[in-house]
């Protein structure tokens, strides 16, 4: 029998929704009683399917379920809530006069998580249902601690990942000041010395030797703190991006006559197969720095007589550009590496040209700032093609 006069649960948290499903009205009556008595907000349904519409379009905090039902019994219904993710956390419990171990057993095998032997005692009832809401509550927070610690985790790594790279931009920064930049200065100053104190000496051949070697010392230091520059405004988000349809031809056009010097000392044939009708949609400067710095690698690392070729080409709405040389190509090893500021990768040039190997970075930088990617195929001892591909227009986005 059902027992009255019940305090209120002390466990009892306030206004939980729960569904209690039974066939039997009567039974309705009394368990909303019980549990409403205790500030439950109650929901009834007389059949399984009629409780599954009732839960397509509401949340609960449990359910009850009477075993004994048509067409679809509570074993059944409780198989089919437990299947759909979106109600598998709701604790179920089973009210029914059975109480045999068989019963029990399929009960828990079907999902549920208590039961409610009848007839109901009502203080046996408000205690389950308590307990199983309190627990349900405690692993809701528990889950919110661990998304919070998880979320606290991954910010931190985030943050270490910060300042490793503003570690490696340090040492990238310094490195490039005491060593790169100071390689071509140093000959600069020592050349220009000479040539200054014996000038008078020097037959004319060996006058524009040494003059030859001042301009390509001076176009380097240019280049170098042309690059570093750009990098350093980059880096503190003080680099604006001003993009316009811009003609792919021009850019390359541009880039290889600043660097026509270079690919003449070391007799390169530098090809521009662009088709003049390409545009794209990005920053002039940004990608006219990309052209260059990718074309002068292309000239450091091509031997003599060797051949470097700018092409493009469009599909998809983007415009697909490679500078692609017959040069030493790079070792697999090194691939991955290009483009990233804490690796270093210090490979001198055929002729052993120098670097700072700040000019990739750049391009990756430039590229991605203009909702572009970049990218290199290599074989070693035949070559090495870099690929960007940018938007052809306004509209197109990575």
């Amino acid at each position: 029998a059902i027992i009255w006069g019940v305090k209120r649960a002390d466990q009892n948290i306030g206004k939980s929704r729960i569904l209690f499903v039974d066939d039997t009205r009567m039974n309705h009556s009394i368990v909303k009683k019980i549990l409403e008595s205790n500030r439950y907000d109650v929901h009834s349904s007389v059949s399984a399917h009629e409780a599954l519409e009732i839960l397509a379009e509401n949340n609960f905090d449990l359910i009850l379920l009477d075993i004994e039902m048509p067409l679809m019994n509570g074993y059944e219904l409780c198989e089919t809530i437990k299947k759909n993710n979106v109600f598998y956390d709701i604790p179920i419990i089973f009210i029914s006069s059975r109480n045999d171990t068989d019963s029990l057993v399929r009960g828990f095998n079907a999902g549920a998580q208590d039961f409610v032997s009848t007839p109901i005692n009502a203080q046996e009832l408000l205690a389950r249902v308590a307990t199983h809401l309190n627990l349900r509550s405690n692993i809701e927070k528990l889950k919110s601690e661990i998304r919070d610690r998880i979320m606290a985790q991954e910010a931190l790594q985030i943050r270490e990942y910060q300042l490793k790279e503003a570690n490696a931009t340090k040492d990238k920064f310094f490195s490039i000041i005491a060593h790169d930049l100071n390689n071509p200065i140093a000959t600069l100053l020592m050349t220009s010395e000479y040539l200054a104190s014996s000038y008078e000496n020097l037959s004319e051949a060996a006058r524009t030797e040494f003059i030859a070697n001042i301009a390509d010392a001076a176009e380097r230091i240019s280049s170098m703190l042309q690059n570093l520059l750009n990098w350093s405004r980059s880096q503190t988000n003080r680099i604006e991006i001003n993009p316009h349809h811009l003609p792919i031809y021009d850019l390359g056009k541009e880039a290889a006559a600043f660097l026509d010097h270079s690919s003449q000392q070391k007799d390169i044939e530098l090809v521009n197969n662009i088709d003049q009708n390409l545009r794209v949609y990005a920053d002039y400067n940004m990608i006219l720095t990309v052209f260059r710095n990718l074309i002068s690698n292309a000239i450091k690392f091509t031997p003599r007589k060797g051949r470097i070729e700018l092409t493009a080409e469009e599909s998809n709405g983007e415009v697909l550009i490679a500078v692609r040389d017959n040069g030493v190509g790079i070792p697999d090893e090194k691939k991955h590496k290009v483009f990233k500021i804490d690796e270093k990768i210090s490979t001198s040039g055929t002729e052993n040209e120098k670097g700072s190997g700040l000019g990739l970075l750049l391009c990756k930088e430039f590229v991605e700032k203009n909702r572009g990617s970049i990218w290199l195929e290599s074989q070693q001892g035949k070559g090495t093609t870099f690929y960007f591909a940018l938007p052809a227009s306004q509209g197109v986005k990575k």
